[in-house]
């Protein structure tokens, strides 16, 4: 959770290409913010030596942006990310959609947030939704009203894009792998260490896979993912 041994300058492809032919973002001015809040970039809480203030720094981000780098003339802005970035896009889209001017059009691309509701496999991992329940609580999220109206007792569900994207205002595209590899990990976590074996430990996506990714044997799955 520290800036402090990260590079001055990074290179990434995706929606940071300058390729038109790929990226339909490819002139469009882009600024990264490298995930180092460790609580979807919506925590308001110190805990635990720790300070999970990812809504803060959502909060100043944009707020220097808007006075000092003229996205206040923007025309258009997306707020996106990637896995927790995608979740934090989502918890902070309406928030920051209200900091915007109203000639702005803005909208969110949410990426590889929908954690499917699943019990672990074995007793002694603790599902994805357990622990999103104690996140909620140790970061002391902060979470859209609309959404939690929603989920009265069940605030945590508004990290669960299934549940919190139909209460959102703001436009969004969303999309999810069919085997999101920290959605298997939450399942069955020592699969997730053969698939980095086979995949170098990139995010991976196939559907040329047995129908049930926790019945696969290894050698089946290598040769999914390597055809």
């Amino acid at each position: 959770m520290s800036s402090d041994s990260w590079p001055k300058t990074f290179s990434e492809s995706g929606i940071y290409s300058t390729d038109c032919l790929v990226n339909p973002f490819c002139n469009w001015n882009k600024v990264f913010v490298k995930y180092c809040s460790s609580d979807a970039w919506a925590g308001n809480a110190s805990a635990l030596g720790y300070k999970f203030h990812g809504h803060a720094i959502v909060r100043e981000v944009f707020t220097a942006l808007l006075n000092d780098f003229g996205m206040n003339e923007s025309s258009h802005v997306v707020i996106s990310g990637c896995s927790a970035g995608a979740r934090g896009a989502m918890l902070n889209m309406d928030f920051v959609g209200q900091m915007l001017p109203k000639s702005v059009k803005f909208g969110g691309l949410v990426d590889s947030a929908w954690w499917v509701e699943d019990s672990a496999m074995k007793s002694y991992i603790r599902g994805l939704f357990e622990i999103t329940k104690i996140a909620v609580q140790l970061h002391n999220t902060v979470i859209a009203p609309s959404c939690a109206l929603a989920h009265p007792g069940e605030e945590w569900r508004c990290l669960i894009a299934a549940s919190a994207l139909p209460h959102y205002s703001t436009p969004y595209i969303t999309q999810a792998f069919q085997f999101d590899r920290f959605q298997v990990w939450g399942r069955r976590s020592h699969l997730i260490r053969q698939v980095d074996y086979y995949t170098g430990g990139a995010q991976f996506a196939t559907q040329r896979t047995c129908s049930e990714i926790a019945d696969c044997r290894k050698t089946k799955l290598r040769q999914s993912l390597l055809s």
